[in-house]
């Protein structure tokens, strides 16, 4: 990744050496006095901006706390950031962004060219995603996971007597780093070419689940080491009445690890089976065709459209049927998947003003993803210690095809009065899924009013049905159909009603304080399924004010209740006991609240703001089995504290002092993070603890403005 970091300072050093003339930030005042070309227009020329540089200090490692910002762990950390922007009398132009430079999530861009003739640019950003540090394994290794050479294995978690000896702690977490540059090049006044090309390295650790016979489960710290490069380049035409484009677009992923093998820590269930091994994503690419048309059908009506072309393509090798040999011989029927998705995408829009209050649009979307990878029948064998001689299995290539139709109108009224209306239609054909077809149909409406002077409010209404085709369980698979109990329905493909109802509403109290109302309900029903979801709803309430204090002071509060609920029912196979039926109902419900100020004690010297977030989540799970018997669950709970302060102290008009402290503290209760690896007699975990963590980060930032 180190390379990436190099390539992009030197392209940026390249780009500015190019665009910006010598001495071009020395004495910006000698170009603003030049006499503008607008009589009547603001002057832009010159060099502005602002560049900040000081030292953080946070007092505890917190995963939470950092987890994509890279704040996460304790000590000193950089603080580098700043603007820049240079617009030059020959339409030369350069703008520089740098954020966190001294964090994980740094980023970094630069564009520049010459105004109406050509444009370039260079971004490079990172991303952390720091999951968890609490987690803990015996394995060593990356792609091939090892135990100690004096580990003793045994039949279950609790019989591995070198255990907690060899534990050690395993963080979760990944890594990217992107670098892109891109171009544009404008021949003519209407003509533009563009184009870019950007790499994306990602690496670290995952969680990942594998298992041995039918019961010996371990969750592997899996590493991580992935490559993406995507591209594109294109020609467009911006006229008057005519705008047009067109393009290619390319993906390539790599992926270093094509499997990952892991060391069995049980008491091996059969002969060679001390270690296992499973396939990684597989390398694949994507190269797609586009042309997209806008044209102004007069001066009331415009016509859009777009259409694409896509193939994926994956031809990575097979694995062998098993790591064991004792399977050696059992032949792959094809050494890789050749496998070829070639999409299509075509869509129409029009939009008219029909008369000075009348609007209306009407779209059609035609979509299609045509799997071409071939079907073969597959041996094969199970958790690498079963030959099931003579039961195959069907490959099935997914696929879909989708017709999508809209309409809108909208009708305004005098005094701030508007009523809108649409229906949508929405087929999709499937192939090898459970149901050969669905159809969604949607009505809905909204209103808009303006009761008051000071108030405006919108209502809206929907309903919505899906109908579908015969449901098929598990179709088009061999001798293995009675897995799935033929009343069990997957919810997005069986029959269901939407129903949905939305407000807002906003009050301009006084000058100084306004408030704002959003509210949001829906329920979903699925009346013919028997097993599976049965019914979901939910609502969103969220109140905002604003006030105005006086001048140099403001305010901000807000409140947000998402609660969702869902009712779903289940049965293990073809059992008839009661015991074997259960029903589970979830309720989930998170409350947030926030107040931000901003306060100008004194002015052109000293500003401070203060921003307070507390969120709170409660989760319940309500199980019963047929026999009325009900487990309890724990509460799961997760409490956020979030305390950000910020003062500028201006020591000139060019100088300024600029001071961050952060608080936060984050707190859950979650059953299934006990802290402990062998909780369940057969599954060696992670043993991930629920967090607790609470963490400060102060910093101080010298910050230089130039204009």
């Amino acid at each position: 990744m180190a390379t990436n970091i190099a390539y992009g300072w030197s392209a940026a050093a390249m780009i500015s050496v190019v665009l910006v003339p010598a001495g071009a930030g020395a004495d910006p005042a000698t170009e603003v006095r030049d006499t503008p070309t607008c009589r009547y227009c603001p002057d832009y020329r010159g060099t502005t901006g602002w560049v900040e540089a000081g030292a953080g200090y946070q007092d505890e490692d917190s995963a939470p706390f950092g987890r994509y910002t890279g704040l996460d762990d304790d000590g000193f950390h950089g603080v580098l950031n700043g603007r820049i922007r240079h617009r030059g009398a020959d339409g030369r132009y350069l703008d520089m962004a740098a954020d966190d430079l001294g964090l994980e999530s740094r980023r970094f861009g630069v564009e520049g060219g010459i105004q109406g003739r050509f444009d370039l640019s260079l971004e490079y950003d990172e991303i952390p995603n720091h999951r968890d540090r609490t987690s803990f394994s015996p394995f060593r290794g990356d792609s091939r996971l090892t135990l100690p050479p004096d580990w003793v294995p045994g039949a279950t978690t609790g019989s591995l007597p070198n255990l907690g000896r060899d534990l050690r702690r395993t963080e979760l977490e990944t890594q990217r780093e992107r670098l892109g540059i891109g171009f544009r090049f404008m021949p003519e006044s209407a003509w533009e070419v563009f184009g870019h090309v950007r790499r994306e390295e990602k690496d670290g650790t995952q969680d990942l689940g594998a298992s041995f016979g039918f019961n010996q489960t371990v969750i592997l710290p899996a590493a991580v080491d992935y490559e993406t490069d995507d591209f594109s380049f294109g020609v467009g035409y911006n006229g008057d009445e005519l705008q047009a484009r067109v393009a290619y677009d390319g993906s390539v992923f790599r992926n270093d690890d094509s499997a990952i093998t892991w060391q069995n820590p049980f008491v091996a269930p059969g002969a060679n089976t001390g270690f296992g091994r499973l396939a990684g994503a597989p390398d694949n690419e994507f190269h797609q065709l586009s042309a997209m048309l806008g044209y102004a059908l007069g001066k009331a009506t415009r016509l859009n459209a777009k259409f694409a072309l896509g193939r994926m393509t994956q031809d990575d090798s097979f694995l062998p049927h098993s790591i064991n040999p004792l399977f050696a011989g059992n032949a792959l029927a094809a050494d890789d998947l050749d496998g070829e998705v070639n999409t299509t995408l075509a869509e129409v829009r029009v939009t008219s003003r029909l008369t000075p209050r009348l609007r209306v649009s009407a779209d059609f979307t035609y979509s299609d993803r045509d799997n071409d990878s071939e079907r073969r029948q597959w041996d094969y064998v199970v958790t690498d210690l079963v030959d099931p001689a003579g039961t195959t299995r069907v490959n099935t290539p997914y696929g879909f095809t989708q017709n999508l139709a809209r309409i809108k109108a909208a009708y305004r009224l005098p005094r701030g009065m508007e009523f809108q209306g649409g229906f949508e239609y929405d087929r999709m054909e499937r192939t090898f899924q459970s149901v050969n077809e669905t159809e969604d149909r949607t009505v809905w409406g909204q209103a808009r009013f303006r009761p008051a002077r000071t108030v405006e409010t919108s209502f809206k209404l929907s309903h919505a049905d899906r109908d579908a085709s015969t449901y098929r369980p598990v179709a088009h698979l061999t001798d293995f159909n009675e897995i799935q109990n033929p009343l069990m329905r997957i919810h997005n493909l069986t029959d269901r009603t939407r129903d949905k109802v939305s407000g807002t509403a906003s009050w301009m109290m006084t000058p100084a304080v306004t408030l704002a109302l959003d509210v949001d309900f829906y329920r979903d029903d699925y009346d013919d399924t028997q097993w599976g979801l049965q019914k979901a709803n939910g609502r969103m309430v969220s109140v905002d004010a604003s006030f105005f204090i006086r001048e140099g002071l403001t305010a901000s509060a807000f409140f947000t209740n998402d609660r969702m609920e869902s009712d779903q029912a289940g049965r293990t196979f073809w059992s008839a006991n009661p015991a074997d039926q259960w029903v589970v109902d979830d309720r989930y419900n998170t409350d947030t609240f926030g107040l931000g100020i901003n306060w100008t004690p004194m002015p052109n010297r000293l500003d401070l703001s203060a921003d307070l977030t507390y969120s709170e989540f409660r989760g319940d799970i309500d199980y019963a089995d047929g026999t009325g018997a009900r487990p309890s669950y724990p509460r799961l709970k997760t409490d956020i504290t979030a305390l950000n302060l910020r003062g500028d102290y201006h020591i000139d008009a060019r100088q300024s002092l600029v001071v961050r402290w952060r608080y936060e503290h984050y707190d859950e209760e979650d059953w299934a993070r006990d802290g402990v690896v062998n909780s369940l007699a057969t599954v060696l975990d992670l043993g991930r603890e629920a967090f607790d963590d609470e963490a400060v980060m102060a910093s101080v930032a010298y910050r230089y403005r130039f204009d």
